[in-house]
């Protein structure tokens, strides 16, 4: 009775953890509109503008000269200080970079979404963070 007992408790467990592997990848995979669909207001469209915009500016703007510095480091001497060079200012911004992408990950920004929609509070560092985006927005509205 006992082996039974436990075999069911371990398969629901089992169940229930490949279950959830299941929605985080699919988390990954989804696009700008598709958290579009989750916002219910101003605000979640400015955490959505915010994680997405930190996301993307970490990749391409941080994270772009570590591979240049790299393949000047391995060019023959002329190129080598150069190299060295620019390898000593992009290895931080790279650090940075990765620590932004994990900080703003879609995995994270879902959870806030979610969060958002059923307590209606964000997070301390991201409601001030979407606050002064949603000044932003005002401003440029009045601009116009």
């Amino acid at each position: 009775m006992k082996k039974v007992f436990l075999l069911i408790i371990s398969s629901l467990i089992y169940c229930s953890v490949f279950s959830q592997r299941e929605i985080s990848k699919r988390v990954c995979k989804y696009k700008y509109e598709d958290f579009k669909a989750l916002s219910i207001n101003d605000t979640s469209d400015a955490v959505i503008d915010l994680f997405l915009s930190k996301k993307e500016s970490a990749l391409y703007n941080r994270m772009s000269l570590l591979p240049v510095s790299i393949v000047l480091v391995a060019v023959p001497t002329p190129m080598q200080f150069v190299g060295l060079g620019s390898f000593a200012i992009s290895g931080p911004l790279f650090l940075s970079g990765g620590y932004t992408l994990i900080r703003y990950r879609k995995q994270k920004l879902n959870h806030v979404l979610i969060e958002y929609k059923h307590s209606k509070k964000l997070p301390k560092w991201v409601r001030k963070k979407a606050n002064k985006l949603l000044k932003e927005y005002q401003l440029q509205q009045m601009s116009y």
